[in-house]
């Protein structure tokens, strides 16, 4: 409540609330103090949300280095000689250690950049993983202040189904896409069916020879240039123009 006086006082109209969940809770706090509501989240209808969106691909809101990422010329030549390994994140499950055990000793002239995230799960499992693997084609990122740059320079990505996806989409990075959570299962199917990337499924599905059958396919750079031009057409950068814009007729 004392948000949405404060946001009056100041002469805001209308609140964007963008949470994974958002609860009628929330959505009512906002309104008795007089603003109007949109919901952007999984859900699909948020019950006494003046409008709600679901988070996807037309409505991303992105980071200015990663909407930029979008105009920036990319190549895609040869087999895949740089994987970018970047689960969400947080990365609960543990997928990321899991591809690194999945990995070691495979693929040694393909250079396989870890990140793991300021808010990533399980960094010492990853640790002994890595450790275990002797392995020198894994390059560790701990919280890189420069991941954009990074993702623009890889040729092809492992990811799960979340905002992280839809960056790497931006950056016009060919994707094998796995997945955690049922919202993360829908945006992974759908980006493949779109062909932004290969949909490998959960970590039970995403088994060895799958995950190395797709990176077989990703080597060829026809299929990668692909990839990369429908996934700038599928999130081109400007989810936040598009929702301002609707902002400003809900609260016109």
């Amino acid at each position: 409540m004392s948000v949405a006086v404060d946001a009056r006082s100041r002469g805001l109209k209308a609140a964007v609330l963008n949470a994974l969940q958002v609860t009628p809770a929330m959505v009512k706090a906002l309104k008795s103090g007089g603003l109007k509501v949109v919901a952007l989240s999984v859900n699909r209808n948020v019950p006494g949300a003046d409008m709600s969106l679901t988070m996807g691909p037309s409505n991303m809101i992105l980071s200015p280095a990663i909407s930029a990422l979008a105009a920036k010329p990319r190549s895609h030549r040869g087999p895949v000689k740089n994987l970018m390994i970047l689960m969400g994140g947080t990365d609960s499950s543990g997928s990321t250690a899991r591809l690194v055990r999945v990995l070691a000793g495979r693929l040694p002239g393909v250079r396989k950049s870890v990140i793991a995230g300021p808010n990533f799960a399980r960094f010492a499992e990853l640790h002994r993983a890595l450790t275990s693997a002797k392995d020198r084609s894994f390059v560790l990122f701990r919280s890189p202040k420069n991941l954009p740059v990074l993702m623009s320079r890889v040729d092809a990505a492992i990811t799960l189904g979340s905002n992280t996806s839809l960056e790497l989409a931006c950056a016009g990075t060919p994707m094998i896409l796995m997945e955690e959570a049922p919202h993360e299962r829908r945006l992974a199917r759908l980006l493949a069916r779109k062909g932004c990337g290969l949909f490998a499924g959960s970590q039970r599905e995403a088994t060895s020879e799958r995950v190395l059958a797709a990176l077989k396919r990703l080597d060829d750079p026809a299929l990668r240039a692909r990839m990369a031009r429908v996934g700038r057409s599928v999130v081109n950068g400007r989810g936040a123009e598009r929702l301002a814009a609707k902002l400003r007729k809900l609260s016109a």
